[in-house]
């Protein structure tokens, strides 16, 4: 959880980020206006985005995130969607020009940027880059989730709203739910003041890496000078891309039916599809030392006989 300041005026509990993301694309919908979006992005917020009925842009990712030279010539843009902290699927970290850039352009435009902050809370190298919000809080809605720090049973989330589209947020909320439920919030209220959020973070971050050097461990004796990895220095995946290796539909098959979750980067992808056929996210928050150490060596088995 970042350490961002704001009027309790501006905070706004949902049931989840989805549903953040949800309610507020139906707030700023208008006829005729466009989103811009990642390229590749996780297609179930894609189509909650596309389902209000907006026009999509997506705009290529590369190691740093949104390419912001592409989005410069685009016009009647509602907002930008983006995950700058740890751009899912691909994991880039967008770097201070780049956010100082995306806020020149929602100045310039009259538009919003809509800044999930996927993984924020497990950074494992270098320093923390001020987030979208603190850099213009009239122009930027920024959504938060506890379903990674404590469990995706939890669905309960939280935004960030400038002051001019709060009241009408509001009644969207009344009518969509009527609120999130009570309970959950005065427990999670109470965990947060207790300081206990603030040391599950800690103790559960040091775990998580450990898991992540381990995986990249593994990686390396299974698969010598087989692949590179992008994305490794935050969030619960790493993205591996094999240099020889094409995840074909039967590849990928074969390595389910051996009880194996992969997930190609090319069903992230809105374009250019064949960029990313020999590209895979390895989640390993979820997993212990030994499953990750049989599930790569299985990986390799298969990989290698195909």
């Amino acid at each position: 959880m970042r350490g961002i300041r704001c009027s309790p005026r501006n905070i706004m509990i949902v049931s989840g980020s989805t549903q953040g993301l949800s309610l507020i694309s139906q707030v700023l919908y208008k006829n005729n206006q466009k989103v811009i979006v990642e390229d590749p992005i996780h297609k179930g917020l894609l189509k909650v985005i596309s389902t209000v009925g907006y026009s999509v842009v997506g705009i290529q990712v590369d190691d740093k995130g949104i390419n912001t030279n592409l989005i410069k010539s685009i016009k009647d843009v509602s907002f930008i969607y983006t995950t700058p902290s740890h751009q899912y699927p691909l994991g880039g970290i967008l770097p201070i020009q780049r956010r100082l850039e995306l806020i020149k352009y929602a100045v310039e435009n009259n538009c919003y940027i809509v800044e999930d902050d996927y993984d924020s809370e497990f950074r494992y190298e270098g320093q923390p880059i001020s987030s979208l919000y603190e850099l213009n809080p009239n122009k930027v809605i920024y959504i938060g989730s506890f379903s990674k720090i404590l469990s995706p049973a939890i669905r309960m989330g939280f935004m960030l709203l400038p002051d001019d589209i709060i009241d009408d947020y509001k009644s969207l909320k009344m009518y969509s739910d009527v609120h999130t439920e009570s309970i959950s919030q005065y427990v999670l209220a109470e965990f947060i003041k207790n300081g206990d959020l603030e040391k599950h973070i800690f103790k559960m971050k040091k775990l998580y890496n450990r898991k992540r050097k381990y995986l990249i461990d593994i990686l390396n004796i299974e698969f010598t000078n087989e692949f590179k990895i992008k994305g490794q220095v935050a969030g619960l995946h790493i993205v591996v891309h094999f240099y020889n290796v094409i995840f074909t539909e039967k590849l990928i098959n074969q390595i389910y039916k051996a009880n194996i979750r992969v997930y190609p980067i090319q069903q992230y992808a809105i374009e250019n599809k064949a960029e990313y056929d020999h590209e895979v996210v390895l989640g390993y928050a979820h997993l212990n030392f030994d499953e990750i150490e049989q599930g790569v060596r299985m990986l390799r088995k298969i990989i290698h006989t195909n």
